[in-house]
């Protein structure tokens, strides 16, 4: 345990250091999110190190990870930095114009396609000096991220599962099948999907790998050929191919060059699912949150998906 004293003789802005390092696994991706330079982020957390007479952060084939103690300490510190933070910045009255806020939210990369090109518009004109990560956390990581305050929101196809998360409904995604333009297939029926190989997308920041449970449930579990990680790559492969790629309409929305290809819609039974916007009970009335999560709702939010929900607890 350490000691009172010693305590009392640690440097709390090294605190930040170690909070961002663990977040970028990386010294210098740390260095370039908090302005300072590599070498000094280095001295700092040789500082850390020194100081709790452990390494802190160990190196993988990923980056840096860190050990017993830097995970303890550093979700302590980023826990009590952040509340001092919103304790002294936030105003009663959130102020867009003058503010000069960092928003943290938790898109996969189909959000940031469908997403941050108005809400960055939106900001532009509105909020001009305020800043904007994405962290794109695996689904599984977002409930506890909101709750330590490393994210303020996550949007995608989410399913929230504690009483603290609150969320709301924007929308309905319905997906679509899509082939390169001079693919065989004129309808996708189940019929016709069964006769030909099929690629999906499943990125880990949403519970998007329920696409393939629904195919599966209609027997088409043995035409998936192909498995990306990102909506991204799947343009080019069926421009150049022969798959049939299940994507959401919305993907297919943002495309601005579809000459080479052809969204065919699927059968009228075909499941869609819900695109929730997700934030923490604690930050309910944080005017700054507030402010934003009204905004998200304002430019996404669809007739369909107007039903607010407060998570239930998982069994």
């Amino acid at each position: 345990m350490i000691e009172t004293r010693s305590f009392r003789q640690l440097d709390l802005n090294l605190l930040r250091v170690l909070c961002e390092v663990q977040r970028c696994g990386s010294v210098t991706l740390a260095a370039q999110r908090l302005s300072l330079s590599q070498p000094a982020t280095s001295s700092a957390l040789g500082r850390l190190r020194r100081h709790f007479g452990d390494a802190l952060f160990v190196r993988v084939p990923t980056g840096l990870a860190p050990t017993a103690l830097g995970s303890r300490v550093a979700g302590i510190a980023e826990q009590q930095l952040r509340l001092l933070e919103t304790a002294l910045s936030e105003q009663e009255h959130f102020n867009p114009a003058e503010a000069r806020t960092h928003w943290r939210l938790s898109l996969s990369d189909l959000g940031e396609m469908v997403f941050l090109p108005r809400l960055v518009a939106w900001l532009e004109t509105r909020a001009a000096h305020c800043q904007l990560s994405n962290g794109a956390l695996p689904a599984a990581l977002i409930e506890d991220a909101l709750a330590r305050g490393s994210i303020d929101l996550a949007l995608g196809v989410l399913s929230p599962q504690h009483q603290a998360i609150e969320s709301t409904v924007l929308f309905h995604n319905r997906h679509v099948a899509l082939v390169g333009a001079h693919h065989p297939l004129r309808r996708a029926t189940l019929k016709s999907l069964g006769q030909h190989a099929l690629a999906v997308a499943a990125p880990a920041e949403t519970f998007a790998d329920s696409i393939e449970a629904i195919l599966t449930q209609r027997g088409l579990a043995d035409n998936v050929r192909l498995r990306v990680r990102h909506f991204g790559a799947m343009p080019g492969l069926v421009a150049h191919s022969d798959l049939v790629a299940i994507v959401p309409a919305d993907f297919v929305a943002t495309l601005e060059y579809r000459d080479h290809l052809r969204a065919l819609p699927l059968p009228s039974d075909f499941p869609t699912e819900p695109v929730r916007l997700l934030w923490h009970k604690r930050s309910e009335h944080t005017p700054s949150i507030t402010w934003l999560r009204a905004a998200i709702i304002e430019l996404f939010e669809r007739r369909e998906g107007r039903t607010r929900t407060k998570a239930v607890k998982a069994p």
